[in-house]
């Protein structure tokens, strides 16, 4: 873990931490919790493999071509003030796998291991190859929650802007793979910005929404996120970036 990452863990920690500076006697939202489902692709980079004219991009896509599975996340609000809005703090930990069929290279009829010159022209194999990863994030969130305040619409809109920290795995039959001569795992930071709207469920059940109880609300949301997940630049790291469009549930607690 890198420091960045610790100072980052540390400051959420005390944010969490802190009283809501709350406006008036009303219950107020000061936390939050979010179900959510993304489809997730990373780009991956476009180094050069060694010896060939093939990017670590054309790599990812030769095992597990152009799909995007389905990236699932569990996402923690601290809203530490609510004057106008909610302002506060989030921590999220997702987890998001992608499977392929293993490569097989033979020479002179003999099965041998593949290398980054002779994988291409590998035959797929009886094991599955593995892509695991597991995505954690740290930031800022503001929800502007007035329409439904003041004019009982139940809309939300929505930003945050987070410090991310993607772990990664490559494996194949249970064992850890090689990539560009190095054991394939590792991990890579980078920023995420998000925009999204959220449907508050209290109109379907108005006698859901319980003032005063520990349990506030719920809605159905969906955002969009562009996340910079390249080390800042540095070229030895695999470029987890990707464009997302997720959905889920959240719910709110006083």
């Amino acid at each position: 873990m890198t420091r960045t990452l610790m100072l980052a863990v540390c400051v959420s920690v005390v944010a969490f931490a802190l009283p809501v500076f709350a406006a008036g006697n009303e219950p107020v939202a000061t936390w939050g919790l979010e179900l959510r489902l993304g489809q997730y692709r990373p780009e991956f980079g476009h180094q050069s493999l060694p010896g060939t004219d093939k990017t670590e991009s054309d790599y990812y896509k030769l095992y597990f071509g152009k799909s995007s599975p389905i990236m699932t996340a569990l996402e923690v609000d601290r809203y530490l003030a609510s004057k106008v809005g909610l302002l506060g703090v989030y921590g999220r930990v997702g987890h998001w796998k992608a499977s392929g069929k293993s490569k097989v290279c033979t020479e002179s009829g003999a099965v041998v291991n593949c290398t980054s010159q002779t994988v291409w022209d590998g035959a797929d194999g009886n094991t599955t190859t593995t892509f695991l990863v597991v995505p954690l994030t740290v930031g800022v969130i503001y929800r502007f929650d007035w329409l439904k305040k003041e004019w009982a619409i139940p809309l939300t809109a929505y930003g945050k802007a987070g410090y991310n920290y993607y772990l990664w795995w490559w494996s194949a039959g249970g064992e850890t793979t090689t990539l560009n001569g190095k054991d394939a795992k590792g991990a890579t930071g980078g920023l995420e910005l998000s925009a999204g709207l959220a449907l508050n469920l209290d109109w379907i059940e108005p006698s859901g929404g319980k003032r005063g109880a520990v349990f506030l609300d719920s809605n159905l949301f969906v955002d969009y996120t562009r996340s910079w997940a390249d080390g800042f630049g540095d070229r030895k790291k695999i470029n987890m970036s990707a464009d997302q469009l997720t959905m889920g549930l959240s719910f709110d607690f006083e």
